[in-house]
């Protein structure tokens, strides 16, 4: 059931929820230069300096300072078992092209590298950039393992409306499950996953929109996903699920 007139009310949730939340983790990267490769999180160092207040070169020269001592210290084998203990390894080095054709250079910074990088600033503010930066972090983390969990939930789907098809001698198609994946984000974000990236300005060629998704758009989806997998299971009728879906959005919301 598409979200026309008669779900206002809802349209007008979304879009408050959109406003507060839609770029929430775009506003991470932004203010604070968080970002994440492969499941591990870095902070730029360009964004750490401008947010503590100090100069880039500086922030690199206590960095450098810091990979020294470090790896001096990793190679007293009387101190680190240098086969487990790398912690230069927290600070990668990257290069870009800025506007004027220049080649900058920055860190990438792991967690770790800048808990040991911050603990000597000082000021006024330090102490309060510090905390901002872990929130930031485990903010970070619990977003992305959130769409992580909502990757395996959409597989324990697919694959209950597989087998229960099977069990009726039907085939499944690639349309059978699109179907049920609308049906939720229809109830959840009031659209489907393609208008949704038509809306958001997403390349249609990206795959998934979990990226996009907000914490509280995720462990929804995910909820209706299991509610969706366990009533397929029970054999429920697409019609029957949809509306049995609708009805807790609607009590979920109130």
């Amino acid at each position: 059931m598409c979200r026309g007139r008669k779900f206002g009310i809802y349209e007008s949730f979304f879009t408050y929820l959109e406003v507060l939340e839609m770029n929430e983790l775009k506003l991470i990267k932004k203010e604070y230069g968080i970002f994440d490769k492969k499941g591990e999180f870095f902070a730029d160092s360009k964004h750490v300096a401008k947010r503590f207040g100090k100069r880039h070169d500086n922030v690199l020269r206590d960095i450098e300072n810091l990979i020294n001592d470090l790896q001096n210290i990793e190679n007293d084998d009387s101190h680190f078992d240098t086969t487990k203990d790398k912690g230069h390894l927290n600070f990668e080095v990257t290069f870009t092209k800025n506007k004027s054709g220049r080649i900058d250079k920055s860190y990438n910074i792991t967690r770790d590298g800048f808990a040991l990088l911050v603990m000597g600033f000082t000021g006024k503010d330090a102490l309060k950039f510090k905390l901002e930066y872990i929130n930031k972090f485990n903010e970070y983390e619990s977003l992305y393992k959130s769409r992580r969990k909502l990757g395996m939930e959409s597989v324990y789907l697919t694959d209950s409306l597989k087998e229960f098809r099977e069990s009726q001698g039907k085939e499944t198609k690639f349309f059978h499950y699109s179907n049920e994946y609308d049906m939720i984000n229809k109830i959840v974000l009031g659209m489907t996953a393609k208008q949704f990236k038509e809306k958001h300005g997403i390349d249609n060629n990206v795959s998934s929109i979990r990226d996009h998704l907000t914490e509280f758009q995720i462990k929804e989806i995910e909820r209706m996903q299991l509610q969706n997998a366990a009533m397929i299971q029970l054999g429920y009728s697409y019609e029957t699920r949809k509306e049995s879906l609708n009805k807790l959005w609607v009590l979920r919301l109130n």
